[in-house]
């Protein structure tokens, strides 16, 4: 899974500590919303696979090569929460819409659940990453 190559790499290039820290703990959830995610499907009787998101894969290859040319490591803090929270945007919308055709295929119960719990951490990681860019704007000026 690709978030599972990124947020490593984001902890490292991270500088600020509170930044980091939320960034740790979104890995922790996004491991936890992988082992629901495949629970989810097993409970309508699918078989999970892990496939590749291209927009995902062109969101972190663009921020790497937008990352790397910010040289002032307050900046690129700035830079790398602002990311992190379009990032979530996207997570965000992707739970939405599953749940919405789980919701319209009539399923109901475990499945919907467990990508509902999924859809609240994403939203509490957006709320972060959005408070940690307003902060370190403020900062930065």
């Amino acid at each position: 899974m690709l978030a599972f190559q990124v947020l490593p790499s984001l902890v490292e290039a991270v500088s600020d500590e509170q930044l980091k820290q939320a960034v740790e703990q979104h890995l922790r959830e996004t491991r936890a919303q992988s082992e629901r995610a495949e629970r989810a499907f097993r409970a309508l009787g699918l078989e999970p696979s892990s496939n590749r998101s291209g927009p995902l894969e062109a969101i972190a290859k663009q921020h790497d090569e937008l990352a790397k040319q910010i040289v002032q490591p307050a900046l690129r803090d700035v830079f790398n929460a602002a990311a992190a929270a379009a990032t979530e945007r996207y997570e965000l919308s992707l739970y939405e819409a599953t749940i919405d055709l789980a919701k319209a295929l009539g399923v109901s119960g475990d499945a919907v659940d467990l990508l509902e719990e999924s859809r609240e951490e994403e939203e509490r990681a957006l709320q972060a990453a959005v408070a940690a860019r307003e902060r370190l704007a403020g900062r930065s000026v």
